[in-house]
């Protein structure tokens, strides 16, 4: 008999037969077998978590006219990964530093704004909402309590309660028309 030949594969341990020693009964598998290793996956998110791409990444893949994106949502990894090894998928690299340039000339520029005057912190903005929130719910508290008494008083005659409803906007608007106070420049 045949002397067999081993060698050793490069992923582990494992002894593993020479390509050329197969057993005749053996059939080399065939390109479908294959695909079937390559999932579809049902969202964008199901396969950017399975295959560990950005899903920013897909979503231009998409725009760019990939064909692993059907219909219905469903991503063909196998489609998917021919395209993005492609020529064509490659072809939308991002240029790095030209970025991180760009990036830091727009924080330069937001500096010089705040520092102008120009731009104001989130904080501050967000002080303002509060306050005006505040006055908003005010403003209804005192609707629940006062303004059912006007529809009471007008006895289901419907010019009076026009007039209340007309007078209850009235005073909502100009509250509303207050809260601009809280964003003048230079307010605190």
């Amino acid at each position: 008999m045949g002397t067999l030949y081993f060698s050793l594969s490069c992923a582990g341990s494992a002894l593993t037969r020479l390509p050329s020693m197969k057993p005749k009964n053996e059939k080399t598998p065939k390109f479908s077998a294959l695909l079937s290793r390559f999932p579809v996956f049902g969202s964008m998110a199901e396969c950017a978590g399975a295959l560990k791409l950005p899903k920013a990444r897909l979503q231009m893949a998409k725009r760019a006219g990939c064909p692993a994106f059907d219909s219905h949502g469903r991503v063909d990894s196998a489609k998917l990964l021919g395209w993005l090894l492609s020529a064509e998928g490659a072809g939308e690299s991002t240029d790095w530093p030209d970025r991180l340039k760009r990036a830091q000339a727009l924080m330069a520029e937001m500096e010089l704004e705040a520092e102008g005057g120009r731009l104001v912190s989130r904080a501050w903005v967000n002080a303002r909402f509060q306050r005006v929130a505040g006055e908003i719910n005010g403003i209804r508290y005192k609707s629940e309590n006062e303004h059912p008494l006007l529809f009471a008083a007008a006895l289901g005659d419907t010019a009076k309660c026009r007039t209340a409803v007309r007078g209850i906007w009235d005073e909502i608007l100009k509250s509303f028309a207050d809260m601009a106070k809280h964003f003048a420049e230079g307010g605190k």
